[in-house]
């Protein structure tokens, strides 16, 4: 009996400490920069790590929506899909299946490349993830609409984009255009072949997001698969995510650029999306209970939301739950990495614009260490270049922060001046995005450093905001006046006028009133319209 429990113990020493040398190792030779005594330990150190996919980039893997039926097809019983708000959840082969009655029922309007199907319907239901991955698999281009926008930003972007139609759930017209409701699809159609014209991944569009634009309207950003492959491989060749064990969150809306890497991060190595509703997220400690029955591993969110979420995270969200945090957004405070990295719980840090395919590089953040952008990923470019010349820095040098390789979107839609001046071509670097934020290369340890931005952008609880045409908006509504508009502590907008009155609206000549005021503003700015307050009071000047 005695030499029955000593050999017991001894296995479990042996496969404990292999495991242990197995994953220095492969951290080791991963990431040669990161301290290997500071990552988690996972069932997938005994298990394996054929999930970790040094396998993608050989496997021929081309388009946005191989990565998902590749996916389905290891594992087509895994759960690919969770809503806790409805209790519903999809097998990977439940919504590949839907997927392809998406897909069947789009192919009598996409006759050919880059065709523009939009989706217009509520984010809290397996539908909109079926028709987004429907649209792919058919060839076409996705695009969101938050039917909860502003009516003269809908009327923008769909006559920018010009969709040859629009998938509703459960209405059957949507403003006299060419519509297909999902919930009147068969529930199994005709499998159809991938169409001719997916050629190219560098260069056929998968999405067109709208962000916010100079202009005053947002503007439509296209971008290619290739990036998105990359992507979606890059985070599988770094999470050590097991398949039917890990989920990630889906907080971002579907009409923003980070859904992708949180829904392809989950299904490239075979784990579960979880969709959480915006009430959801913005419940604050109410989120919590949802994060562990859901059993997500993986949290992306904008930095905020870990400020109203738990001060204890170790206690509240034990180990392996949310092990990752993955903020975006926006800068991440440096008061939040000491209790966001206790019980081996990891910070990824990551930085990307819409026009750059979302992220493109990440860190791993500790106390007591700066907070760094990181390095790229594989197949992307970074370089610092002077802003007037363009003229390559040394590192350690402050200048632009420049993006080449596979990420680099095609431009705006619609907009060819603002696309030559933002995707230029650089004589030594080839095509390269600039995003207009000031960084610096580590001289010693290679990371990049983000300084703040060149222009008068500002991120606003993880929204992209131009804060050049709020201003245009206020001066239009008052006469004689100046206007200015800062953020506030990241999470609010503030606009100081200075103007004769903001009240007395009767009077000719003189201001609105601050409610209509407001209201124009709402109608012509939509990705503002939840992360603005308004005060008013009166003052001799700005």
């Amino acid at each position: 009996m005695a030499s029955i429990i000593f050999i017991t113990v001894f296995l479990v020493f042996f496969v404990v400490t292999f495991a242990a040398w197995r994953r220095y190792l492969w951290v080791a030779k991963k990431a040669p920069n990161e301290q290997a005594d500071t990552c988690p330990y996972s069932l997938t150190d005994v298990f394996g790590d054929r999930h970790l996919v040094n396998v993608p980039h050989q496997e021929g893997i081309k388009w946005l929506t191989e990565v998902f039926s590749r996916s389905a097809r290891k594992y087509p019983d895994l759960t690919a899909l969770q809503i806790p708000h409805t209790g519903e959840s999809l097998t990977f082969s439940e919504l590949d299946m839907r997927a392809q009655n998406v897909a069947a029922a789009l192919s009598p309007f996409l006759t050919g490349p880059d065709q523009v199907v939009a989706v217009a319907m509520s984010q809290d239901n397996w539908q909109i993830v079926a028709s987004h991955l429907g649209i792919l698999k058919a060839g076409g281009t996705m695009m969101f609409l938050d039917i909860a926008m502003p009516e003269a930003l809908i009327t923008h972007m769909i006559k920018d984009a010009e969709p040859v139609v629009i998938l509703t759930r459960g209405q059957e017209t949507f403003r006299d255009l060419p519509t297909l409701d999902i919930l009147t699809l068969p529930e199994k159609m005709h499998r159809r072949e991938p169409p001719s014209w997916l050629d190219d991944p560098t260069k056929r569009l998968a999405t067109l997001f709208y962000t916010s634009g100079t202009t005053g309207m947002p503007k439509g950003v296209e971008c290619p698969h290739a990036g998105y492959v990359n992507l979606a491989l890059s985070y599988a060749d770094y999470f050590d995510l097991i398949p039917g064990m890990d989920a990630t969150s889906l907080t971002s809306s579907m009409g923003y650029d980070g859904s992708i890497s949180e829904m392809y991060s989950a299904w490239v190595s075979g784990c579960a999306v979880v969709m959480l509703t915006q009430k959801q997220i913005r419940s604050g400690p109410d989120l919590v209970p949802i994060l562990r029955e859901a059993e997500v591993t993986v949290l992306f969110c904008p930095p905020v939301l870990l400020t109203t979420l738990t001060s204890t995270p170790e206690l509240d969200l034990p180990y392996p739950l949310c092990r990752y945090v993955v903020p975006a957004g926006e800068a991440f405070p440096a008061t939040l990495v000491e209790s966001w990295t206790r019980g081996r719980r990891q910070i990824i840090n990551t930085y990307g614009p819409t026009e750059a395919s979302t992220d493109t590089s990440r860190q791993s953040l500790r106390p007591g260490e700066p907070i760094t952008i990181g390095s790229p990923f594989a197949n992307v470019t970074y370089v610092i270049l002077e802003v007037d010349q363009l003229r390559p820095l040394p590192h350690g040098e402050v200048g632009e922060l420049c993006i080449g390789g596979v990420h680099v979107g095609r431009g705006y839609r619609n907009l060819p001046e603002q696309t030559v001046r933002k995707f230029i071509t650089h004589p030594r670097f080839g095509r390269l995005f600039r995003t207009g934020d000031r960084c610096k290369i580590d001289i010693r340890t290679q990371r990049v450093h983000f300084l703040g931005r060149i222009d008068a952008q500002l991120k606003v609880r993880g929204h992209r905001v131009e804060i050049q045409p709020v201003e245009d908006i206020l001066q239009t509504q008052f006469r004689e006046i100046e206007a200015a508009v800062l953020d506030y502590q990241n999470q609010e907008l503030v606009a100081f006028v200075a103007a004769p009155s903001v009240s007395e609206s009767h009077i000719p000549g003189v201001a609105p009133a601050p409610s209509k005021c407001t209201d124009h503003r709402a109608e012509q700015r939509g990705e503002e319209r939840e992360t603005a307050r308004h005060r008013w009071g009166r003052g001799s000047g700005l």
